[in-house]
């Protein structure tokens, strides 16, 4: 089991549609003994995921899915750079409750496999919004 934190970088459009979402996971440690996340033998600092679209909605229903974002991954060791997730990745989520800026909170779900490595993560998260 890992925990770590999430953020969303929301662009909105002028329609749901037109609205692209970023992702950023960050320190992701075991709960038992805090042992970093690892891919390819390297400690990681960072998943990407981005250009996420918007799928339906409007007022307090808008939704989010995406079985197949853009996906990076930047390593603690800063030598090493970034690389790109050769396994498969979703994210999805609802934009929930309304106000006159919009949006006052989101929940939603997120995941990573690769089966040549072994990697099966899968999260979820909840957030109140910034403007």
């Amino acid at each position: 089991i890992y925990e770590g934190s999430i953020d969303l970088l929301v662009e909105w459009g002028l329609n749901p549609q037109s609205t692209v979402i970023h992702t950023v996971i960050q320190g992701l440690r075991t709960t038992d003994v805090g042992d970093m996340f690892q891919y390819q033998g390297a400690d990681v600092d960072a998943i990407f995921l981005s250009n996420l679209r918007m799928r339906s909605g409007f007022g307090e229903a808008l939704e989010f899915d995406e079985t197949r974002p853009d996906v990076r991954i930047r390593f603690e060791n800063i030598r090493l750079g970034e690389r790109t997730w050769s396994g498969s990745a979703s994210q999805d989520g609802t934009f929930v409750g309304r106000s006159l800026d919009g949006p006052l909170g989101v929940i939603g779900t997120w995941s990573l496999s690769d089966s040549s490595l072994d990697i099966d993560l899968k999260g979820a998260y909840g957030a109140d919004l910034t403007p």
